[in-house]
């Protein structure tokens, strides 16, 4: 999908403003686990974390160069995924750790990002409204 490397730090540019975000892991083939940055710095907060599709030659990122990236974000996360019914409404819940998928043992973690690929407007509505 892109050959982003774990610690790159990018700039992406919203309707609010440039936005920072750090790749943090790259599990093939899926495309790249991000942190979005609520400062400008790899030393700020993650605000959240998603798996986005991130287009090399997309004008509105811009690669600032790579840091290291913080202990308590260099474990891949945990994702959630849900079962759904016919109707759409879940069933029950997996986990997913980047390797394998084990059943949730409670309820929807809503701590845990959603197992799903953002696509890069829908990353970048979201970091807008940082």
């Amino acid at each position: 999908m892109s050959d982003w490397h774990p610690g790159d730090l990018l700039r992406l540019s919203t309707p609010t403003g440039p936005r920072y975000v750090q790749i943090t892991h790259t599990p093939r083939p899926y495309p790249p686990v991000l942190r979005a940055l609520v400062g400008d710095t790899a030393d700020t907060d993650t605000a959240f974390v998603a798996m986005a599709d991130l287009s090399r030659d997309d004008a509105r990122i811009t690669h600032l160069g790579a840091a290291r990236i913080p202990a308590a974000d260099s474990v891949f996360p945990t994702f959630r995924l849900a079962v759904r019914d016919r109707t759409g409404a879940p069933i029950y819940w997996w986990h997913w750790d980047g390797d394998g998928l084990r059943l949730a043992p409670d309820r929807a973690n809503t701590a845990l990002p959603m197992r799903e690929i953002t696509s890069l407007e829908a990353l970048i509505a979201k970091l807008a409204a940082l």
